[in-house]
């Protein structure tokens, strides 16, 4: 039941769903570098060697010493450990360092009944009620006594917190108006939820498949 109830909201995404499920599913405590990130690379005995490099869409880098070389997903010290070993091939026991010189901005989604449903960038602290107002405000059917706010803990499990957006919108639930994080998702609905535990595993929510979902009924 909570599962489906997540998938169903899941389904207002339309073209965005596969989107955002692979974003979610790279979500992780440690930051994971991602296409439009901009390395530097550095190679303390080699400095001819060194390069800025950006990642392409692909997910790949392209260095001059080690050819192409698939970072995307990995964190700086999985990268490093790859660069070392593509650079090992060429130089003996080389000292490499990467760093992360610009990182993709942080963003939240807002999708569902809202007026202009997209991706925000998230700069400072900004509150489900901040970014609704951002989307452009609920739409006349929104149903928004019950938003639902998904949000991935790891690899395995998102939680789900259900917000009466109406009442805090009223002055009376303030503060339960939660502070957003990177990566969140923020669904409000056009017909009510269904009782959803607090949280599910993300893979067992992916295998329903977007198109096959269904809405839930007053």
């Amino acid at each position: 039941m909570s599962v489906r109830a997540i998938a169903v909201l899941l389904s207002l995404l339309g073209p965005m769903a596969d989107y955002l499920l692979a974003q979610f599913s790279s979500r992780e405590p440690r930051y994971r570098i991602q296409a439009g990130d901009v390395l530097d690379m550095k190679l303390r005995y080699t400095p001819e060697f060194n390069q800025t490099v950006t990642v392409a869409p692909d997910g790949f880098v392209s260095t001059e010493i080690a050819g192409d070389l698939k970072v995307s997903g990995l964190t700086l010290t999985e990268a490093l450990n790859a660069m070392k070993a593509a650079v090992g091939k060429r130089l003996l026991d080389p000292d490499v360092s990467v760093t992360l010189r610009e990182f993709v901005k942080p963003q939240v989604t807002v999708t569902g009944e809202v007026m202009k449903p997209g991706m925000f960038d998230l700069r400072g602290s900004l509150t489900a009620t901040q970014a609704v107002a951002l989307a452009g405000g609920f739409r006349e059917n929104a149903k928004h006594s019950t938003v639902a706010l998904v949000r991935r803990v790891d690899n395995q499990w998102a939680e789900v917190k259900v917000l009466d957006m109406k009442r805090m919108m009223n002055g009376q639930q303030l503060t339960e108006d939660v502070t957003l994080s990177p990566g969140d998702l923020l669904v409000v609905p056009q017909s009510r939820l269904g009782r959803m535990e607090r949280l599910v595993r993300w893979t067992s929510l992916s295998v329903f498949g977007i198109a096959a979902l269904r809405p839930l009924t007053n």
